[in-house]
């Protein structure tokens, strides 16, 4: 079934987020709007919906994209500047790391750990025990300790 002209905002097809309205955006939420409201603003630029070319739904993905995106390189970056101050602290220490085409690292060539230290996690506990089968899962020490003052609380001992 074919739409009414008027109706192209909607197809999917249709839709698309200028570079120039996600400049104004980022610039505007910088300052405290809200994308709803920035999407208003567009709209009244404009003179319609129809006119902007995409939703505010539209707006809000691409928003959400762009913010995982450099939060993953800047994980990375942190991780990389971390090593390399580590490295140059001590003369022993030493890394490599590859970025592949997909922008992902495999900084393990594709061994895995001995072991890994983290919570009580069930889920994390699974997912490792899946994902690295060989890897021993410890727990860390600060929550070895809560566990047994909570443990040791609740039995009454002092």
């Amino acid at each position: 079934m074919l739409s009414p002209g008027n109706h192209s905002q909607f197809l999917h097809s249709h839709r698309n987020v200028k570079d120039s309205d996600l400049a104004q955006v980022q610039s505007l939420r910088f300052v405290g709007m809200k994308t709803s409201q920035v999407m208003d603003q567009l709209v009244d630029q404009v003179g319609s919906y129809a006119a902007v070319g995409h939703t505010v739904k539209d707006l809000q993905n691409r928003i959400d994209t762009i913010r995982r995106s450099a939060s993953h390189n800047s994980d990375a970056n942190s991780l990389i500047s971390y090593m390399i101050a580590k490295s140059k602290m001590d003369q022993r220490f030493f890394f490599r790391y590859i970025i592949l085409e997909n922008g992902s690292m495999e900084a393990m060539h594709g061994k895995c750990p001995i072991s890994v230290v983290t919570d009580g996690d069930r889920a994390m506990g699974k997912a490792i025990s899946l994902v690295m089968p060989s890897t021993i899962r410890r727990l860390c020490s600060w929550h070895l300790e809560r566990n047994v003052q909570t443990n040791v609380g609740d039995s009454g001992f002092t």
